[in-house]
Order: C-alpha cells, then structure tokens, then sequence
C-alpha cells in the first residue's frame, strides 16, 4: 500500500508531468485518481486501461523523480497490468509506437 503523504507527492509529479505532455488539468487529475482507486468500470475497460498505462509510461518517462517514485511506477503497472487480459496486452503491442 502506498502511503498518502507519497501518493500525494507523486500524483503532484504525475499531473504536473502530463499537464506539460498536453494533458488537460483535469484529465491528468482524473487519471491519478484512477490510478489510485480503479475503479471497477475502470479494471473492465481495457481501452482505458491502456491509456492509464500509456500515461503512467510518459509519466515515468519525463519525470526527474524516477528513483523517488520507481516503487510506485512499478506497483501501478503491475496493477493496471493484472487487469488487462493477454489479447489486451498483444493489442497495445501492435498499436504502440516504436
């Protein structure tokens, strides 16, 4: 489980970073929200799973506290991961870029 006040520091990061990817305020607060909670609509929509996935991959990309946060990246993936089935997961590997 992640500690609030980490959550807290690592969701200002995360909005932050994909407010300056051209993500609106509000969508990069509803992702870290999702992220946090997934919500059971969330966990049964592969479509945004993959997007939270994708975000999460920018995310970690861009930002200058990839040691800080590496345990939390690590444990989000893992979690939008086990909800995505192995057709979800081929799918997002044809589709993405190289």
């Amino acid at each position: 489980m992640i500690q609030e006040f980490t959550w807290q520091e690592f969701s200002a990061d995360y909005t932050e970073i994909l407010k300056s990817k051209g993500v609106s305020l509000t969508g990069a607060t509803k992702s870290a929200e999702f992220l946090k909670e997934m919500p059971k609509d969330v966990k049964n929509s592969p479509e945004v799973l993959t997007l939270l996935l994708k975000q999460l991959d920018i995310w970690f990309t861009h930002t200058k506290k990839q040691k800080e946060f590496e345990k939390i990246y690590r444990t989000l993936n893992k979690k939008i991961n086990s909800n995505l089935t192995r057709l979800d997961r081929l799918y997002i590997l044809l589709t993405s870029k190289a």
